[in-house]
């Protein structure tokens, strides 16, 4: 997202959850993308990154990976 970010001119400092707005905002991704963005790999990053394991399976990884590809396969 940082990368998607940075070639469209935007802040990569952000949060995560403001990056996904602003890329919506400017019209980089849409609406329905966003809100599965965040939804998905987001959500999943931030659950990994404080050690919440109860709270995904392998199934959510594996939708997160399938979301982020899509990404770079449409929008990169």
């Amino acid at each position: 997202m940082r990368k998607l970010a940075k070639k469209h001119g935007l802040d990569t400092s952000a949060d995560i959850d403001f990056l996904i707005d602003d890329l919506a905002k400017a019209t980089v991704v849409t609406p329905l993308t966003a809100k599965r963005l965040k939804g998905g790999p987001a959500a999943l990053r931030n659950k990994a990154l404080h050690a919440k394991w109860e709270e995904y399976d392998i199934r959510a990884v594996g939708e997160a990976i399938r979301t982020t590809r899509e990404i770079i396969q449409t929008v990169l």
